[in-house]
């Protein structure tokens, strides 16, 4: 009789890579910090990585690392959405890429503006406008006269809030608006 031959195991093709950031640890949450630190684990048999930070997801990497390296560090990202692009070599070729999204908010936000009652603006209540360029508005810490400060939240897609509770006449008003990655610009 015979006997079938023996089957060889193949390794399997490199992929399935997970990526992950202690210092960007949510990739749908903003930060300030300028400096990530990306890892994973490495499959068997790989020989070499290529990484890269792109504006693209998924961009075929362009730093090559022989031997394979399993974390990398990047120093003064600036802000905007980015994508940690990495892929790995076996005796197979290389993996698909894959792509890890951190998002960056180096800068205050901008033109905080504090609108007060009057009857040319046709207003009720004093306003607040404030605008950030990347990570949006989170919320303002408002301070009428020696009162504890009132956290206000921020609408995102709006440019405007009210601040309630002043009372007619002249006050003195201190405002600190948050973007998403915790900057802060205040205005009186």
């Amino acid at each position: 009789t015979e006997q079938p031959a023996p089957s060889i195991a193949q390794p399997a093709p490199v992929g399935g890579v997970v990526i992950t950031s202690a210092t960007h640890p949510n990739s749908e949450v903003w930060y300030k910090e300028t400096k990530a630190v990306f890892a994973w684990r490495l499959p068997a048999g790989t020989t070499a990585s290529q990484t890269s930070l792109d504006k693209i997801a998924n961009a075929i990497p362009r730093v090559l690392r022989r031997p394979a390296v399993s974390t990398i560090t990047v120093d003064n990202i600036t802000s905007g959405v980015w994508y940690f692009n990495a892929r790995f070599l076996s005796a197979q070729g290389w993996s698909p890429v894959t792509a890890y999204k951190i998002q960056v908010d180096r800068a205050p936000p901008e033109s905080v503006t504090l609108i007060p009652v009057s009857a040319e603006n046709q207003r009720a209540a004093p306003a607040i406008t404030a605008t950030d360029a990347h990570s949006g508005i989170s919320y303002y810490m408002v301070r009428i006269d020696a009162a504890e400060p009132v956290r206000l939240e921020s609408v995102q897609g709006e440019t405007e809030i009210a601040v309630p509770g002043i009372s007619a006449g002249v006050h003195q008003v201190l405002v600190k608006a948050f973007d998403r990655a915790g900057n802060m610009t205040e205005t009186k």
